[in-house]
């Protein structure tokens, strides 16, 4: 054979690769992929009304919000929304929504270091009222109506206060 050995030292795989295969890892692999899909509609689905419920008691709690990307249910995931707050600083938002035990990112995932404004919303033409003030808020399908008004409840009040306007 012309392939060089990964992982030498044993003998296993005709000596290509040493080491015994995760057996129990493989299965309990092969049984988490076997219950995401097994629960994948009814996972979907819970994240979208979940979505839904948000975006509108952002509204109702009389927040000036901006849904950034895509509307709900159209080329999106809805267990990731972008929400700009008009006229805030999101990261003393999330610093102070932080202090109260609530988590949330003012970047992309692969940006959470930089301090500045998102250059994908800037590129998406993202009004600049709400581009310092945009989070990303992730919904899973564990996540709960209640978990959601203690956000939205945390939010009104710490905008209402007008302690994170941007300056």
């Amino acid at each position: 054979s012309h392939l060089e050995g990964l992982i030498h030292g044993g003998k296993q795989e005709n000596g290509k690769r040493a080491g015994t295969e995760n057996l129990a890892g493989i299965a309990g692999t092969v049984h988490a992929l076997e219950a995401c899909q097994k629960n994948l509609q009814h996972n979907e689905k819970t994240i979208n009304a979940l979505a839904e419920f948000f975006i509108q008691e952002l509204k109702n709690a009389g927040l000036n919000i901006r849904l950034n990307g895509a509307p709900l249910h159209q080329h999106r995931l809805n267990s990731i929304l972008n929400i700009g707050f008009k006229d805030q600083d999101a990261h003393l938002l999330s610093f102070k929504l932080n202090e109260q035990g609530i988590y949330l990112s003012t970047g992309s995932a692969c940006h959470s270091d930089v301090i500045e404004p998102s250059h994908v919303l800037k590129a998406m033409n993202c009004p600049e009222a709400y581009l310092h003030g945009s989070m990303r808020f992730s919904i899973a399908h564990t996540t709960t109506q209640s978990d959601l008004s203690t956000v939205i409840k945390a939010l009104t009040a710490l905008i209402k206060s007008g302690d994170c306007l941007k300056s």
